[in-house]
C-alpha cells in the first residue's frame, strides 16, 4: 500500500508539471532580467489586468507596474519582468536551466528566454530578430549592391559590437550600433536604408521612426545566430 501512495504522489506530480503554463521570455543584451507578455503573465497567473492608455499605466493585480519594470516593443506588446513585480504572495526563482518559475498560492507558471537568432532575407530586403517562438521585430534592410554582395551563411554576432564604429574602409565613415557579423561585414545602422541592396556589402538597418538600429543593438549578445539568405537558397 505504501508504495501505491507513492506512486500516486508521482503520478500526481507529473501531471500538475504538465499542465504548468510556460511563456516565451525575452532578455535584452548584457541583462539576464526575463520578461515576459504581460497579457500572457495575467492569463497564467489569474491575475487581473488593466491599462490606463492616457497615462500608460500597467496595474496587475492592483499593482501599478513601475516603468523599470517593463519592457515594451515597436509594435506596442508590452512585457513585464516578473522578478520584480511585488504582487503579494508572488514568489519567484531560477532552476539550474535559468527557467523562471513562478507561484502564487497554488497557481504555478514557467517562463523560458529562449535562444536569439536574427534572420535576414536578402530577397526581401527584410530582417526578422527571434527569441525562442516569439517574433520580436522585424525591419526592412538595405544589403550590399552589385559588386559588394553581402555574404549567405549562418554566422555568430561579434565579436565587434559598437554603439559608434568608424568604417576603416570607407573614409571612417560613421556606423552606429554596429554588430559584426564577418569580417568588414557589419550590421550597422544608416540613414538611408531603401528597399533594395545599396551598401558596400553591410547591412543598413533604419536609424529612423522607432530606430531598428539602436533596438537590434540593445538586444543582440555576441554569439547570437545570424542567418543570411535567398529565399531560393
Amino acid at each position: 500500500m505504501p508504495s501505491l501512495s507513492v506512486g500516486l504522489v508521482a503520478v500526481l506530480a507529473a501531471s500538475a508539471l504538465s499542465e504548468t503554463p510556460t511563456l516565451d521570455g525575452i532578455t535584452m543584451a548584457g541583462s539576464d532580467t526575463i520578461y515576459a507578455s504581460v497579457r500572457d503573465l495575467s492569463k497564467a497567473m489569474h491575475w487581473t489586468l488593466q491599462y490606463e492608455p492616457i497615462e500608460k499605466k500597467v496595474i496587475l493585480e492592483g499593482i501599478e507596474v513601475k516603468p523599470e519594470w517593463m519592457l515594451r516593443l515597436p509594435d506596442g506588446r508590452t512585457f513585464v519582468a516578473p522578478e520584480l513585480l511585488d504582487v503579494p504572495g508572488l514568489q519567484a526563482r531560477r532552476d539550474e536551466d535559468s527557467r523562471l518559475l513562478l507561484s502564487w498560492g497554488a497557481i504555478r507558471c514557467v517562463v523560458v528566454a529562449g535562444e536569439k537568432r536574427v534572420e535576414i532575407n536578402l530577397t526581401r530586403q527584410e530582417l526578422i530578430a527571434y527569441q525562442g517562438d516569439l517574433e520580436l521585430i522585424r525591419t526592412p534592410i538595405s544589403s550590399g549592391r552589385r559588386g559588394y554582395r553581402t555574404p549567405t551563411g549562418t554566422f555568430t554576432a561579434g565579436p565587434a559590437k559598437h554603439r559608434m564604429h568608424y568604417s576603416t574602409l570607407y573614409e571612417n565613415s560613421p556606423m552606429p550600433y554596429s554588430i559584426q557579423v564577418s569580417g568588414n561585414i557589419f550590421l550597422h545602422g544608416y540613414h538611408s536604408v531603401p528597399r533594395y541592396p545599396a551598401s558596400h556589402g553591410c547591412i543598413r538597418v533604419p536609424l529612423k521612426g522607432w530606430n531598428p538600429a539602436k533596438w537590434l543593438f540593445d538586444w543582440t549578445d555576441v554569439g547570437t545566430e545570424i542567418r543570411i539568405y535567398y529565399e531560393d537558397d
